[in-house]
């Protein structure tokens, strides 16, 4: 399925984008990283980006996944802290930023998905969801 034409984003969007990005970055490369406040800066990244998308209905399916698997990405993160420093997250919302600030919506797309199923292939590696 090829991704449709990225949306034209709203500075607004754009800015809420970087700062959430931002703002997981940094709390990542902090020498004590607050996990519960990364697993809130991940969400809001996420959150960023699929409002940008002004699809309501996306938004909603989305929200209602994550209450699903925020628990599981909780726990694994304060299982697993050194996940936050040396996962791929990070580098995957910078790639995702970029996309969308060059408008290159299948590098955004993928950089979603990559993120999302590195989290799940390291979670269930690791028996997270195991019982």
């Amino acid at each position: 399925m090829r991704p449709r034409r990225p949306p034209s984003f709203a500075t607004s969007d754009l800015l809420s984008i970087a700062r959430a990005e931002e703002a997981m970055r940094a709390e990542s490369e902090s020498a004590t990283p607050d996990l519960p406040r990364a697993v809130e800066l991940n969400k809001t990244f996420h959150f960023a980006v699929y409002e940008a998308a002004h699809s309501p209905i996306l938004v909603e399916i989305i929200r209602a996944l994550w209450l699903k698997a925020g628990p599981v990405i909780n726990l694994d993160l304060r299982a697993n802290p050194e996940r936050l420093a040396k996962g791929d997250a990070i580098r995957f919302h910078a790639d995702v930023r970029n996309a969308i600030a060059a408008g290159n919506g299948a590098a955004a797309l993928g950089g979603i998905a990559a993120d999302i199923s590195g989290a799940a292939d390291f979670i269930l590696s690791r028996g997270g969801l195991a019982g």
